[in-house]
């Protein structure tokens, strides 16, 4: 695998090769990635569609983000990125750096940006570093500067410069549900899960794979070359599109509505993709919850399972460790950002709600029926969001369609950490991995 992580990489970009139609070249990165990463044919079309857009992303008003997640660590989201920023033609891979880094470069260079382990620049309390969260949400629209103040002379006046951090990004971390609302809402969501032990047994996990990578650098270069006369002939940029009739969100449209471009020109197989990979957002109703409102539907299933009752007394610490049960591995709580839920972040989550912590001469403990009360109001007798909450919700996305993006929350990805050699007796086209 690429050894540098943080140096900005100019791939090839001599058109040596005449236009050719981009559903041909698409199939090629299908067949690439079938052999390097297994995941459902779905998922891997989206990736494989970013790929042909970032030739031709600076075209746009708006930037596409991905955001792989995943819930623990060993789940390809690596390996995802490695392959990923190889085919792009100008990219910044990295795994950390300073803020003023980021702008500087995005804004001179304006590469596609590559952040693997983000979740080690979220803070404790849920919060990544701001001046990093204001790159990521100001880079998703054209001409949205970021102001710095800069030296000028030696009497300690100063001057000021704008940097646009306006480029596509794509994110690798453990817990993205926890990242910044923002962020997230910007973003098209692919889960990841470690593969199972049947997968690996079934495709085999090879130790050569940095020889591996390396050997497949000429094809690489080849699909390079070929996007980039493709780049240099398109007009999809310009194609005219509509929202889908089925789809009632309008983020979860604006997210895809650019790769839709590029996909109709691939032929009508890879504007199905958009189309199905909106269709299973729709079918799902997979809308956003935030955080709050999900913990809220976890407490209620732990004061449950713990069988407590409007009269208990709570210490916190308790609450916290409940939320680590398997019950609820899908939810943030065992990676807050990095580490299992503390006490200070259950508080912060709490307050909104006016749950306090009550106080007596002697002890101190959180009641029972005051989170009762809430589970009333929030959530319904399934354990999911109440009508109110829904509610709620749609109307504040109602109020914020002047902004593109929706969180996508495209389903399960499984992937190898270390990246298997294709099988030819086993096709990834099927959902073997829906077993895990």
């Amino acid at each position: 695998m690429p050894k540098d992580k943080n140096k900005i990489t100019k791939k090839e970009t001599t058109i040596s090769k005449t236009p050719e139609p981009l559903g041909d070249i698409l199939e090629d990165l299908n067949s690439y990635f079938k052999k390097n990463i297994y995941m459902p044919s779905l998922d891997r079309k989206l990736n494989i569609i970013f790929l042909a857009y970032a030739y031709i992303w600076d075209r746009f008003n708006y930037a596409v983000y991905i955001l792989l997640h995943s819930a623990e660590k060993r789940c390809g989201k690596s390996s995802m990125i490695d392959h990923m920023a190889e085919l792009v033609p100008s990219q910044l891979k990295t795994s950390g750096g300073t803020s003023a880094a980021y702008l500087r470069a995005i804004s001179v260079e304006k590469p596609v940006l590559f952040v693997d382990e983000l979740d080690k620049t979220v803070k404790q309390d849920a919060t990544a570093d701001a001046e990093l969260l204001q790159i990521l949400n100001s880079g998703f629209k054209r001409n949205n500067p970021i102001i710095k103040s800069i030296p000028k002379g030696k009497k300690g006046n100063f001057t000021y410069e704008k940097l646009d951090p306006f480029c596509p990004k794509v994110l690798g971390m453990i817990g993205g549900h926890q990242l910044d609302d923002t962020t997230r809402d910007r973003a098209i969501m692919i889960q990841m899960h470690r593969v199972t032990p049947t997968q690996r047994d079934a495709f085999g996990i090879h130790d050569d794979l940095d020889d591996i990578f390396e050997k497949q650098e000429p094809v690489r270069k080849d699909i390079r070359q070929r996007l980039e006369a493709w780049s240099s002939a398109t007009t999809c940029d310009k194609n005219k599109i509509q929202k889908p009739s089925f789809v009632q969100n309008d983020r979860s449209f604006n997210s895809h509505a650019m790769l839709l471009k590029v996909a109709i020109e691939g032929g009508e197989e890879w504007e199905k993709v958009i189309e199905d990979s909106l269709r299973r957002v729709e079918e799902k109703e997979e809308l956003y919850i935030p955080n709050n409102q999900q913990l809220m539907i976890d407490l209620k299933k732990a004061f449950e399972q713990n069988n407590v009752s409007e009269t208990d007394e709570l210490k916190l610490v308790d609450l916290a460790e409940w939320l680590q049960d398997d019950e609820f591995i899908e939810s943030p709580w065992r990676h807050y950002p990095s580490n299992p839920i503390s006490t200070r972040s259950l508080k912060k989550l709490l307050n909104p709600y006016g749950i306090f912590e009550k106080r007596t001469n002697n002890k101190r403990f959180w009641l029972a029926k005051d989170f009762m009360d809430i589970f009333k109001v929030y959530v319904d007798g399934d354990g999911e969001l109440s009508q109110l909450s829904l509610t709620s919700q749609s109307d504040t996305n109602a109020t914020n369609t002047d902004q593109l993006g929706e969180v996508t929350n495209v389903t399960e990805v499984t992937d190898f950490k270390n990246k298997p050699v294709y099988n030819d007796k086993f096709d990834p086209d099927n959902e073997l991995l829906n077993t895990h």
